[in-house]
């Protein structure tokens, strides 16, 4: 059996993160799940969240960066190269927890 080589982006749609780890009056507040949390963990849980950074983001940003049970989160930098495309499967769906520092794949 031969095994074809794909690009990640031409078999998913990939979307990184742009949401800040500040807190701002007058935005919703989230959970952030973050380059560690991804890295760490194969899959992303309520019960894992709970221990997630607390800020603050607007509403374009919580539609773009929520995570959603199915996703794949995956580590998009860092500062050796063997730690670039770690990947943690979103296992939960959640209200308010955003992705920081890394990508999905929906």
């Amino acid at each position: 059996m031969e095994l074809k080589k794909y690009k990640l982006g031409d078999i998913a749609k990939i979307e990184i993160s742009g949401v800040d780890k500040k807190s701002v009056d007058g935005e919703t507040p989230v959970r952030l799940c973050n380059f560690v949390d991804v890295y760490r963990n194969w899959a992303i849980t309520q019960k894992l969240s709970e221990n997630f950074m607390i800020a603050s983001a607007k509403e374009t940003e919580i539609a773009k960066c929520s995570i959603h049970k199915g996703q794949v989160a995956i580590t998009k930098d860092s500062e050796t190269r063997d730690d670039i495309g770690i990947p943690a499967y979103i296992a939960d769906d959640f209200d308010n927890v955003l992705l920081f520092l890394a990508t999905t794949v929906p």
